[in-house]
Formats: C-alpha cells, structure tokens, sequence
C-alpha cells in the first residue's frame, strides 16, 4: 500500500514567513498583495513578489481595522480614521474633534465608511457626507448591512439598528448583557453579536425572532480540590439544549419555543436519578 500522502502538496510548501517587527492585530489582502496590521501604529505591505515593507498609518496604536478591495481602513487612538492603498498610499479620512480612540471601523456598500469613538458612531458616504449617532454605551462593533445604508450598532444591552442616510428613529433590538461585536449575514436575513459569556445572539430581521447560541468548552481546566463531600460538577461534551448551534440558524423557531402539545425530551442526568429511585 502506498501513502498517498507523499504526493499531497504541503501548505507549509507553499508558504513564506514575513517578519513584521511588532505584534500583529490584524490581517487582510488588496488583490495579491497581503496586509498585517501592526499595533504599533504601522502596516506591512507583502506583495506576492517582492520584498515587504512597512508603512506608518497612525502616531500611536491601531485599535481596528477593515478592508474592501481597495482599501485597508483603520482607526488608532490618535482619533484618526485613515485609509491605505496596496501602494501604500494614506490619506486621513477623520480626526475626532476631541481626540478620542477610535475603537472600531467598518465598510459598506458603495464606499460607506464607519467609525465609532466611545458612545459615538459616524457613517460617511463616498460622496463625503456624514451623520452621527450616539447610542446608549459604548460601541461595542459595528457592521453594514449588504444592501442600502444600513449600520448595526452592538453595545450594552442590544443593538441599534441605523439607516444613516434617513431621517427614521433608529431601531433597538433588546437582550441583556454585553455585546462585544457584530455581523449581518451576506443576505441581510440575520444579525448576530458576540457577547462577553461564551453566547452568541441573534435576531431574524424578518420578525425579530431572538436566536441564542451558547455552548461549554468540551475540555475544561482542572478545578480546585473540592471539599469533603461536595458533588463533583457536571461537565457538558455538547452544547446545552437550550443551544443552536451557528449550522442550525433557519426560519425555524428557537428551541425554547416548543409546539404546543410537544414535550421536551429529558436529560440523561435525569433520567439516571429516576432510575436509582
């Protein structure tokens, strides 16, 4: 039997290392030209032939960053928001008023651009048009819609809806606890945050349908010797039944909304304490 092994090409072949001189914060690609965001206040352009080169962006750290296919943007805490070409190129598209961390960016659709400082998030347009928006704390993520000016806001306690190119009220979609990042799905159907507990949460755009995704680790670090008598604590290989995992989001209902008439099955756990009953 021969290893077929032998004739599969190797990733690691096919790579190169690039020494960036500084921790790396982030990743992108302007064509084949491959970008690591320093966060030292610089990038390192890696062209697919050449040799790398660093470029400064910001008097300071750079906090976040987004690409499009043009552009890498990035905000530092400067207070500026700044744009760099695959040539290396910079041009500074923002400086807040009063100098505050700019802590996330995002593009959109047609040129739009967001960036948020504390409680604060601005949308500006290709045009240069730009409107603001302060939500209830600090900004958590920010996200855009694939379609149409529409901004997703994370922070504490939910998340902002935001047409930034009308004149409506925001939308706030509500659930406890601290959202920490967002995304829309690419066909505008779904919103998810990342929470600060292993959960992530959704809502189904459609009908505002909440959707919670939470699991445990399978492999937890040891515990401390438990004292004399103490029941050792249960230790979950799957995620709890109230979960659903990212593959399973559909038009379907959460599980917490069973049909009527249906029951939920029991747990093994409790099916075991019958027994021994």
């Amino acid at each position: 039997m021969t290893d077929s092994r032998a004739n599969t090409p190797s990733v690691v072949e096919r790579t190169r290392p690039v020494k960036t001189g500084a921790p790396v914060v982030g990743a992108h690609f302007l064509g084949q030209t491959a970008v690591f965001v320093l966060g030292e206040g610089a990038l390192v352009l890696a062209p697919g032939a050449g040799e790398p080169r660093s470029v400064p962006v910001h008097d300071g750290a750079v906090l976040a960053s987004a690409a499009d296919a043009e552009r890498i943007v990035t905000g530092g805490d400067d207070g500026k928001v700044v744009a760099t070409d695959a040539r290396g190129e910079s041009t500074i598209l923002a400086a807040d008023a009063k100098q505050r961390w700019i802590d996330h960016v995002a593009v959109g659709p047609a040129g739009a651009l967001a960036w948020s400082a504390g409680k604060e998030a601005c949308v500006r347009t290709a045009k240069g048009s730009e409107r603001r928006l302060e939500v209830t704390s600090t900004v958590g993520g920010l996200a855009f819609a694939p379609k149409g000016l529409r901004l997703a806001i994370a922070h504490y306690n939910g998340l902002t809806l935001w047409f930034a190119n009308a004149q409506s009220e925001p939308e706030r979609l509500q659930w406890k606890g601290s959202h920490l990042d967002v995304a829309v799905s690419t066909d505008g159907r779904f919103v998810i945050t990342s929470m600060q507990e292993p959960t992530l949460h959704g809502w189904r755009l459609a009908d505002r349908k909440d959707m919670r995704m939470s699991w445990r680790a399978r492999h937890q670090a040891p515990r401390s010797p438990r004292s004399p008598g103490a029941r050792p604590a249960r230790r979950s290989l799957s995620a709890p039944r109230t979960a659903r995992p990212a593959s399973s989001i559909s038009d379907d209902p959460p599980l917490k909304h069973l049909p009527p008439g249906r029951k939920r099955a029991p747990s093994l756990p409790g099916i075991a304490r019958r027994r021994r009953a």
